[in-house]
């Protein structure tokens, strides 16, 4: 008889190292990328990337169309054990997906009872030069509380290569107008968990969590621009950011997902999904960006069951629209993105010892 583990929840605990050398220096122009070889150990989580530097102006600027998270132009983490990445978004995007995993987390944003960012989360200065702060959280885990143990990335075998890579923009003035000049460090903070006895207790689940920016739409014309969730896991998250005119822009009337080309079974005008939003993340809105939380069911954001999730699967086709209204202006740019965060469920149940 197969002797019964204890939950891998009992057996182990969270801990925190800086990943690879260390400080990866950089100076934008002459770096175009920065490649971390993560830890072989544990079950990893999360990275916490901090992005830290001298900007140099020639003047007072303005922050380009994605504002300074656009200086990590993408991020990626991936293994040598296949071939589609366990995160792969623009800077822009990972800034965007980090605020599903807690109510009211923004590191750009006031905290509670504050009036202005921590300087230790964030802080860039747009008026003169001066020293920046930029916060990226990249969470592999559903989420480092209840639903913890689904997504955890075994890192421990020593065949298991797993690599943070940073694409840098090598364009000064997409982040500040005026910017002749910038230089800094990254840090790749690796959080993990312990692997407890493999004798006494079970290993998490085999599951995968991917958050993935590869759906970009032009929109060439007023009226509904629509695009194809690819058939990959269940879908517990994404957002649309929508810009029009070059710019970020709320100028959409609507938003709406569709089933099987015939079943909607939501459509938010734009007032309501901002409202919606606003409720359950519990920080305003940004402009032009709007969020679709279904891993919920528990109450808290990021925290729940699969009630209000999409098996990507199981449709021929499910689809998330943004609709134009006729008269707007497109400009020269304009776009539809689309980040989304998919489970992939490789096994439902911790494996067990093979019967003595």
């Amino acid at each position: 008889m197969a002797q019964q583990l204890m939950p891998f929840r009992a057996g182990t605990r969270q801990r925190l190292v800086l990943a690879g050398q260390g400080q990866y220096s950089f100076t934008i122009g002459t770096t175009n990328n920065v490649n971390v070889l993560l830890p072989n150990v544990g079950q990893l989580g999360m990275i916490i990337l901090k992005v830290r530097g001298t900007i140099t102006l020639s003047g007072a600027g303005t922050f380009g169309v994605f504002g300074p998270w656009t200086l990590v132009a993408n991020a990626t983490i991936s293994t040598n054990l296949g071939s589609v990445p366990l995160w792969n978004a623009t800077g822009y995007g990972t800034y965007l997906a980090q605020r599903w995993q807690k109510e009211g987390w923004d590191p750009s944003l006031a905290g509670v009872g504050a009036t202005t960012a921590d300087s230790n989360v964030y802080v860039f200065p747009i008026a003169a030069s001066g020293a920046y702060e930029l916060t990226y959280i990249l969470t592999l885990s559903l989420n480092d509380g209840l639903n913890f143990e689904l997504g955890l990335l075994n890192n421990q075998s020593p065949q298991v290569q797993t690599y943070l890579n940073i694409t840098l923009d090598p364009v000064l003035t997409d982040v500040v107008s005026t910017a002749t000049a910038n230089t800094g460090t990254i840090e790749a903070w690796y959080w993990y968990y312990d692997i407890g006895d493999p004798s006494q207790f079970a290993l998490p689940p085999l599951t995968i969590v991917r958050t993935i920016e590869d759906m970009v739409a032009p929109i060439a014309a007023t009226g509904d621009s629509i695009q194809v969730f690819p058939q990959l896991g269940v879908m517990t998250n994404f957002l649309q950011y929508i810009r029009l005119n070059s710019v970020l822009s709320d100028l959409f009337s609507q938003t709406y997902m569709r089933v099987n080309k015939t079943d909607v079974p939501y459509i938010f005008e734009r007032q309501v999904q901002k409202a919606w939003n606003r409720r359950y993340m519990l920080i305003n809105p940004i402009v032009g960006v709007v969020d679709w939380n279904f891993f919920q069911a528990y109450g808290p954001i990021n925290l729940g069951d699969f009630r209000d999730c999409w098996d990507t699967e199981a449709f021929a086709y499910l689809e998330a629209a943004v609709s134009i209204p006729s008269g707007t202006t497109l400009g020269a740019i304009a776009d539809h993105r689309i980040v989304r965060r998919v489970v992939q469920l490789l096994q439902t149940t911790p494996a067990q010892p093979a019967a003595q």
